[in-house]
């Protein structure tokens, strides 16, 4: 039964091709398009061939640009923490905030302040090869007092614990994992 319905499926398709090719034929030749069958199969294979180069175009662009944001990530996931701290700078100061780093060792739990349109932010930044734990939560919520910030943020190339999301929920920390970062590093700012 299978076979029977797929040689009336391949029989009704050659035949709508036939008629499309047909029309296509008619219109052409009436619209002085094409001198003759052959002539308008040329410019239809021409055409083809122009489009199949643009879709292959395409892809190469595309491959390229997964390419570039992996050595993108790998040299983030490579840095050490203090050139993390420099990159989060940037990554802020792109999103139009004005940014400080603090001091590289007993910083009070924040990395870097922000700020942007009068809000203070508290940022930690993790550069880890592993989730981040509650423990940057903590340490950024409590770093928002002494440097008198309203908002805080921990910032990572990696991603967080559920633990660690759901104690940034609970005080209102905004996180940043690695996708932000393949938001950021592919041109979605």
């Amino acid at each position: 039964m299978k076979k029977i319905v797929f040689f009336i499926f391949v029989i009704l398709f050659s035949v709508g091709i036939y008629l499309a090719w047909h029309v296509l034929l008619e219109k052409a030749l009436e619209l002085k398009l094409a001198t003759s069958a052959n002539d308008l199969l040329l410019k239809l294979l021409a055409l083809l061939g122009v489009f199949s180069m643009l879709v292959l175009f395409q892809g190469v662009i595309s491959s390229y640009k997964k390419r570039q944001l992996k050595r993108a990530l790998q040299k983030i996931d490579a840095m050490n923490g203090f050139e993390f701290e420099e990159y989060a700078k940037i990554f802020f100061t792109s999103k139009g905030f004005e940014v400080s780093i603090t001091q590289k060792s007993g910083d009070y739990g924040a990395d870097l302040i922000a700020e942007k349109d009068g809000i203070k932010w508290a940022v930690q930044a993790k550069r880890y090869s592993h989730k981040v734990s509650p423990k940057a939560i903590q340490e950024v919520v409590s770093s928002k007092a002494y440097y008198a910030c309203e908002k805080a943020c921990v910032i990572t190339n990696s991603y967080f614990t559920q633990a660690a999301q759901k104690l940034a929920q609970a005080n209102e920390v905004i996180l940043i994992d690695r996708d932000e970062w393949v938001r950021f590093l592919g041109g979605k700012r």
